[in-house]
């Protein structure tokens, strides 16, 4: 296991997802939302930052910035591109282009504007002992920690950090 930079809000998520504006969605007649993990294989949410919604209470400063921690919840991200709802029309069914952000019932909870990223670190380290590094007693956020369960419900995202510090590791 090698080291890893520590996750900052000066950085970015990796984004997920693959933009198939063509897509035709699942359900038909309508733009009837369905899980963001079924939309992730057409729509995208790009790298954004990873600035959290509370501002940070710490006392710690890891390059003259508050280490993510587990728990902060990330500014939301959102959806980008349309896919295809066949509508009834006079000929049928007619393909119309509907925005990603109304798609994915994650993001429409999100009030259309993405959905909610919660930092999850991964701190279990090797034979089951305590997380690697602690922050006031709560697991730090590495490069490569998820930014979600990827199940949906309360932090869906398949996001991860991408970007942390230039100077400070940890395993």
């Amino acid at each position: 296991m090698g080291y890893k930079p520590i996750g900052v809000p000066s950085g970015f998520c990796s984004g997920h997802g693959i933009l198939l504006p063509a897509f035709i969605h699942q359900k038909i007649g309508a733009p009837i939302p369905v899980p963001m993990i079924t939309k992730n294989l057409s729509c995208a949410w790009l790298p954004i930052s990873t600035v959290p919604v509370v501002p940070f209470k710490g006392k710690v400063l890891i390059e003259k910035q508050p280490p993510l921690v587990q728990g902060d919840v990330l500014i939301p991200h959102p959806a980008i591109g349309t896919n295809l709802v066949k509508i009834p029309c006079k000929g049928g069914l007619c393909p119309v282009p509907f925005g990603c952000p109304i798609l994915s019932i994650e993001d429409i909870v999100g009030a259309g504007i993405g959905h909610i990223r919660i930092v999850t670190p991964w701190a279990i380290p090797m034979a089951g002992g305590p997380p690697t590094v602690l922050v006031t007693g709560i697991p730090i956020a590495r490069v490569g920690d998820a930014l979600g369960t990827g199940i949906p419900g309360k932090a869906p995202c398949l996001s991860r950090i991408a970007t942390g510090t230039w100077t400070v590791f940890t395993c």
